[in-house]
């Protein structure tokens, strides 16, 4: 099989699946989140507005305390007492970030990021509970760790917008500074609230997770949690690494038309293509078990050299 026709160098199209495939990660939160809220709603009961799901499984300090230590992980899939909107927005959030993040990390290092983000917010307000302020607080939902998502979004696309109230184009820097600064500001106005500290706790976490370079996580490549890592897509990497990076490589010539029309040109443009190909192949794989970020500086360069043979393919 030659380089063209591997399904990465196929023509995307503009099927909603074919975009989602890839994003396993992200989808199965998405739907784990939807499910546990339309559980809530149909285990409810509308005379206390409570429902035994949240009795549970939400972020109760008492409860933490007792041994109940689940809560620590599930409050953040739980929805006591959000609206509706809001999760929609949310789940929208997760799935433009979430799915650019998983392609950067890696199905395993995104699920491993989101669940710790999500331990580290409640044990920031069990530790602000402890101390005295709102420890008898029902807290939880996704909106905090999909925060943190974001942020690392920001800090890798710092320049991308986003519409605000779907009217008003906002540059993701902005928008995360904007809100850090709000959260911020009520806590200067209005006291410690746990739910507010857990909130910054999780974007501090997310600055530092990008400062690292994803080192924070680093011991879950070591671990087997999520089988058959997916290979990444190379259209994601169409424009290639930074010109600083691959200077000193070769690049591979464009074959003319009357050397593709002859046999020889054939043979050769074959050859360099199985040569790229198993480089490529080498790459992927490490790209699938480690993330982008894991890759040097030559492994980039040949991502550079394949999809620049791709774009010459396309035109």
């Amino acid at each position: 099989m030659g380089l063209y026709d591997r399904d990465y160098y196929r023509e995307p199209t503009p099927n909603w699946w074919d975009r989602s495939v890839g994003h396993q990660a992200t989808l199965v939160l998405i739907v784990i989140v939807a499910i546990v809220f339309l559980a809530q709603l149909m285990s409810g009961d509308p005379r206390t507005a409570r429902d035994p799901l949240q009795d549970h499984c939400d972020f109760y300090v008492p409860a933490v305390l007792n041994g109940e230590v689940w809560r620590l992980v599930t409050a953040n899939f739980v929805q006591p007492g959000q609206s509706f909107l809001l999760l929609v927005m949310s789940l929208l959030v997760l799935y433009w970030a979430g799915s650019e993040m998983e392609t950067i990390y890696g199905s395993t290092r995104f699920i491993a990021y989101f669940i710790v983000v999500g331990v580290v917010i409640s044990l920031a307000k069990l530790a602000v509970a402890v101390m005295g302020f709102d420890p008898n607080a029902h807290t939880g939902g996704i909106a905090a760790p999909v925060l943190a998502v974001l942020v690392l979004f920001a800090c890798h696309f710092p320049y991308r917008t986003i519409l605000l109230m779907f009217v008003i184009p906002v540059p993701i820097w902005l928008l995360t500074t904007l809100i850090t600064a709000l959260y911020t500001l009520s806590l200067v106005g209005g006291g410690i609230r746990q739910n507010v500290i857990g909130i910054l706790i999780g974007v501090v976490f997310a600055l530092i997770y990008h400062r690292t370079g994803g080192r924070l996580l680093a011991w879950i490549d070591n671990l087997s949690l999520v089988s058959g890592q997916r290979r990444q897509r190379l259209r994601i990497y169409e424009q290639g690494p930074p010109r600083n990076e691959v200077e000193d490589e070769e690049p591979v010539s464009a074959p003319s038309n009357s050397s593709r029309a002859s046999a020889t040109g054939s043979s050769g443009r074959s050859q360099v293509d199985e040569h790229l190909e198993a480089q490529l192949d080498e790459v992927l794989e490490k790209m699938a078990h480690h993330g982008a970020h894991s890759l040097t500086a030559e492994e980039n360069a040949i991502l550079h050299r394949a999809s620049e043979a791709y774009k010459r393919r396309r035109q």
